[in-house]
C-alpha cells in the first residue's frame, strides 16, 4: 500500500493493476484522484457527483451525508435487480449512482473530469488452445497453488472457511500440503450435513476446527437485514443474512481467512450454463433468480416501464457478446461479472469487516488460463474432481454433501456404489424429514423464508409494505410477498425465494432515515 502512489501517479506505469480483494485510492494535485478495487470487482465502490463534487464510498447509504445529494430511487437500477438479482451496467438503487465496473479504474482530474478505464480484462488465446484431460489438471493444479503461494500473507495469521465442498476442501489440501494454516471454520450446527462433512475433511488432515456458538448464528439475524438492506441497497440481491454471526466466528479465528469462494466458476463450468450457446440462454439461467421481463412490466407503476426494461437488456447483451470470444469464454465472463460478483461479492464484503479474505480466485494468471481451456474439460466439474482425486485422493473418499440428503460419492462409482447412494438419500431424507423433524440442510435452512429468523424479517418488513406502492403494484406485490404468516411451497428456495427476498430487502431499505 505504501508504493502504490508511486504505481499508480506515474506517467510510465498508468495502467498497472493488482491481485487479490482490495480497493485502493491515490491522489495527487498534478494528476489527479485514481481509485480501484479487485480485478473482478467484488469488493463495492460507488461514485456519484454532488454539484462540483465526486463522491465515492463503498456505499450509496454515505453520499446522503452530501449536502447536494438526493437520495431518490432510480427505477432503471431498480429493474436491473429484479432481473438479475444483482446491478446491470454498473447502475445502482439510487438516482446519479454508479458501481465502479469489473476491471476498471476510476481517474478523475481537472481537465479530462470522472471517466472509467478498463486496466484488467480477460483475453482470447489465438489461436484457440488445446490440451488433454491431464494437461488441464496438472495446469489447472498448478495454477492454484501458484496463487495461493503468491496471495499467501507473509505475517498474519489465517483460518480457512470450511463447508467440505469440493472448492473448500481442495483448498483445505493445497493449505495444509504447503503448511500454510491448520485452522479450518466450520459454520453450522452439531445435526447439520456440511458441518459433518467439513468436520470430516478437517480430521483428515490434522486440522483444528473453530465452530459458532451455539445458536450464535441466529442471533441478530433481523438486525443484520435491516444493515443489509440499508448499506447494500440489494446490490447482490437480500441473502446470507446469517453471515453477521459467522463473521464474528471467522474473526476470531484469524484475521485473515481462506475460502473456496468463487472457485468452481473458474475451474469449473455448470453445464446448465454452458450448454447453451446465445446471450438469451444466458440471461434465461440468470433470470431463474429475478422476474421475467413481462411480469416485471407488470410489476412496475411507471410509464416507462418497457424501454427501462428493454434498455437494461440490451445493456447486457452489449456487455456479453464480444466477437472475438467463443460463446463458452462469453459465459465464463459474465458468469464471474454477475453472480460471482454480487452473489458472492456480497458475502465476501460482509466478512471483510471481521477478517480479510485472501482469495486465489483474483488472481490474473489463473484467470486466464482458465478462461482459454477447452470448455468441455471443465464442465460436470470433471476437471476439479479429477484434481482432488489426483492430490488428495484421502479427501476425495468424502462423500460431497449436496443440500438434497443426498451425499455424492467422489471416487469412480460402480453401479452397486450408485444404488447404494441412491437408497441412503431415500433413509436420510426420512430419518430427519420423518423422525428428527429437523432441517439438517444448512445453506437450504439460510434461504428457507419459512424459518423462524426469516419470519422476524417478514414481520419487520410487513410495517413498510405500504412504501412500495410509489414505484410497485400493490396487488402484484401481495402475491409475490404474501403475509408473514404465509407458509411458501418452494421447490428450490434458492432461486424461487430470490423475489420474495428482494422485496423484503426493498421494504427494509425503504424505511424512513432517522
Amino acid at each position: 500500500a505504501a508504493d502504490l502512489h508511486t504505481h499508480w501517479i506515474s506517467a510510465q506505469r498508468p495502467d498497472e493493476v493488482f491481485d487479490g480483494y482490495h480497493a485502493a485510492v491515490a491522489y495527487s494535485p498534478a494528476d489527479g484522484l485514481f481509485l480501484g478495487v479487485d480485478i473482478l470487482g467484488l469488493f463495492p465502490m460507488y461514485y456519484a457527483h454532488c454539484g462540483a463534487a465526486l463522491v465515492v464510498g463503498s456505499s450509496p447509504e454515505l453520499f446522503a451525508a452530501h449536502p447536494q445529494f438526493q437520495s431518490r430511487l432510480d427505477v432503471g437500477g431498480l429493474v436491473g435487480i429484479f432481473l438479475t438479482n444483482g446491478l446491470m451496467g454498473g447502475q445502482a438503487l439510487l438516482q446519479g449512482v454508479r458501481r465502479l465496473g469489473a476491471g476498471c479504474q476510476l481517474r478523475w482530474n481537472a481537465d479530462a473530469g470522472t471517466r472509467e478505464v478498463e486496466t484488467f480484462g480477460l483475453t482470447p488465446q489465438n489461436p484457440p488452445f488445446q490440451c488433454s484431460a491431464e494437461s488441464a489438471r496438472e495446469l489447472a493444479g498448478a495454477g492454484l497453488l501458484r496463487a495461493i503461494r503468491r496471495h499467501r500473507p507473509p505475517h498474519s495469521r489465517s483460518t480457512l472457511m470450511l463447508s467440505g465442498g469440493l472448492d473448500s476442501r481442495l483448498m483445505a489440501g493445497y493449505l495444509c500440503s504447503e503448511n500454510i494454516t491448520d485452522s479450518a471454520v466450520c459454520l453450522g450446527r452439531s445435526t447439520d450435513l456440511e458441518l459433518n462433512v467439513g468436520s470430516r475433511v478437517a480430521a483428515a488432515l490434522g486440522m483444528k476446527v473453530n465452530r459458532e456458538p451455539s445458536g450464535g448464528r441466529e442471533a441478530g439475524w433481523l438486525e443484520s437485514g435491516q444493515r443489509v438492506a440499508r448499506w447494500e441497497q440489494l446490490a447482490g440481491g437480500f441473502s446470507h443474512l446469517e453471515m453477521a454471526a459467522a463473521g464474528k466466528t471467522v474473526g476470531q479465528a484469524a484475521p485473515m481467512f481462506w475460502s473456496g469462494f468463487a472457485l468452481d466458476g473458474v475451474l469449473a463450468a455448470e453445464e446448465s450454463w454452458f450448454l447453451g450457446e446465445t446471450h438469451g440462454h444466458f440471461f434465461q439461467r440468470l433470470n431463474r433468480w429475478g422476474l421475467t421481463p413481462e411480469k416485471l412490466k407488470q410489476l412496475l407503476r411507471v410509464p416507462q416501464a418497457g424501454e427501462l426494461i428493454q434498455g437494461q437488456l440490451a445493456t447486457m447483451q452489449h456487455e456479453f457478446e464480444r466477437p472475438e470470444e467463443s460463446p463458452a469464454q462469453s459465459f465464463f465472463r459474465m458468469i464471474l461479472a454477475t453472480r460471482v460478483r454480487f452473489h458472492i461479492g456480497t458475502v465476501l464484503h460482509r466478512l471483510s469487516f471481521y477478517s480479510w479474505p485472501l482469495l486465489p480466485v483474483l488472481d490474473r494468471q489463473l484467470l486466464a488460463q482458465q478462461y482459454n481451456l477447452p470448455i468441455e474439460l471443465l464442465l460436470f466439474r470433471r476437471l476439479e474432481k479429477e484434481l482432488l482425486r489426483h492430490e488428495f485422493p484421502q479427501l476425495s473418499a468424502i462423500p460431497r454433501e449436496h443440500n438434497s440428503f443426498w451425499l455424492e460419492p467422489l471416487q469412480p462409482e460402480t453401479l452397486f456404489s450408485k444404488k447404494t447412494a441412491r437408497l441412503a438419500k431415500r433413509l436420510r431424507r426420512w430419518y430427519w424429514e420423518r423422525w428428527r423433524k429437523i432441517e439438517p440442510r444448512r445453506y437450504y435452512r439460510c434461504y428457507d423464508l419459512n424459518q423462524p429468523q426469516w419470519r422476524a424479517v417478514r414481520v419487520e418488513a410487513e410495517k413498510y409494505r405500504g412504501q412500495l406502492d410509489e414505484w410497485l403494484d400493490r396487488d402484484l406485490v401481495n402475491t409475490l410477498l404474501p403475509r408473514p404468516q404465509f407458509e411458501f411451497q418452494f421447490r428450490d428456495p434458492f432461486s424461487e425465494g430470490a423475489v420474495p427476498r428482494m422485496l423484503l430487502g426493498l421494504s427494509l431499505w425503504s424505511t424512513p432515515r432517522a
